[in-house]
């Protein structure tokens, strides 16, 4: 059975997951709507993660979702619309 997460290592999964890549502290924090300082605060535990800073990441998920689902539709069809070559891969 996997190790149950803190509140940190939660935290640090879910953001890592919305914000890939080397600068997600920097961007997660751009999202939320707070300065930087303030989640390395929450890293290191100096300021404690709230229940409704997990409440503003679920809504982050749930918008990204709906993004991703927009664009995958308009792709799609944007797809359906080009003519198809022979040879094309």
């Amino acid at each position: 059975m996997a190790k149950e997460l803190g509140a940190r290592e939660m935290f640090e999964h879910v953001a890592r997951a919305l914000c890939q890549g080397q600068s997600w502290p920097a961007a997660i924090a751009d999202l939320m709507q707070v300065r930087l300082d303030t989640i390395r605060h929450w890293r290191s535990g100096r300021s404690q993660l709230r229940p409704d800073h997990f409440a503003t990441m679920l809504n982050l998920i749930h918008d990204k979702q709906a993004e991703l689902a927009k664009v995958e539709a308009e792709l799609r069809a944007w797809l359906a619309g080009q003519p198809q070559k022979e040879g094309d891969a």
